[in-house]
Order: structure tokens, then C-alpha cells, then sequence
């Protein structure tokens, strides 16, 4: 017999709520939703699924997963050496400062990191410490709409 793993990231959208169908898109998609239901119970293996947005997950899904884990974000120190491992060379008191001004999950972590390396690539002239701060601040989009009154996004 055969083992398999079916692994599902950011699945938020897959496993989301099924919604009241008023256009032929929410049709598809409830569609697809409850295949995908079917074949998660004929799937003989472990299926791995990972999620920011449990409140959105549709409850036929969630009874499906036998194990639940909750990951939370990490504490400030430990969120520091997060720091420290992206940005290598970074003054631990940097870290300390980045990591209690900043609630950010090491993924929203490696986001800067890799917008980081793209600025320096195109050029920025920023100190690094002025790159991270500016990179920091527009990392979340409340924060961004917070800072120019306008909303970004699909509304």
C-alpha cells in the first residue's frame, strides 16, 4: 500500500466558508469546494493544511482534520533571533527594538527580508536600519491605509 501526504499552504481560499451562491463564480467555487470535500474523504494518506484565517474556515473542512494546531506567533525574544537569521549581522538590540515594535509572524519577517534584498538590488541608497523601519511600516495594508487614508486593496 501506497503512502501519500497531500500538503495545502495558505489555503485560505480553498477551504474557505461556502458562500450563498448569487453569481455563476460563487456557483463554481461552492462547486469545487465540495469536490474537494469528496476527495478528502476517499484520500487514503495525511493531509497537512496550513491557515492565518481559521475563522473563515468552512466547518465541513475543519471536521474533516482530525489534529488542529495552533502556532502563535512568537514571543519578542524569540521573534528577535528571527530577526537576526534574515538579517545577519544585525545588531542584537536592533533585533530587540524591531521585534517589540513589530508583531510580525517570521513569515511577514521574510517578506521584508526579500523586499529588502530587492531595494538594495534596484539601488536604495537607505541605510539599512532606515530600509528595514520603512519596509516594516508598510508591510501590512491596515497600516498603509492607516498612513495614507486610502484604501488598497478590492472594495
Amino acid at each position: 500500500k501506497r503512502e501519500c501526504i497531500l500538503l495545502i499552504n495558505e489555503c485560505d481560499a480553498l477551504l474557505s466558508k461556502r458562500v450563498t451562491v448569487n453569481t455563476s463564480v460563487d456557483e463554481m467555487s461552492n462547486a469545487l469546494k465540495n469536490i474537494f470535500l469528496e476527495q478528502l474523504e476517499e484520500f487514503d494518506g495525511i493531509v497537512l493544511a496550513t491557515s492565518n484565517l481559521t475563522d473563515n474556515l468552512d466547518p465541513a473542512f475543519e471536521r474533516r482534520f482530525l489534529y488542529k494546531v495552533c502556532l502563535a506567533k512568537p514571543a519578542p525574544e524569540t521573534a528577535a533571533k528571527i530577526w537576526n537569521l534574515y538579517f545577519q549581522g544585525l545588531p542584537k538590540a536592533e533585533a530587540a527594538r524591531l521585534s517589540k515594535d513589530y508583531d510580525f509572524s517570521p513569515g511577514e519577517i521574510s517578506n521584508i527580508k526579500r523586499k529588502y534584498d530587492i531595494e538594495k538590488i534596484l539601488g536604495s541608497k537607505l541605510s539599512r536600519t532606515a530600509l528595514i523601519q520603512s519596509l516594516c511600516k508598510n508591510e501590512r495594508i491596515v497600516t498603509q491605509r492607516l498612513q495614507s487614508g486610502k484604501t488598497v486593496g478590492f472594495n
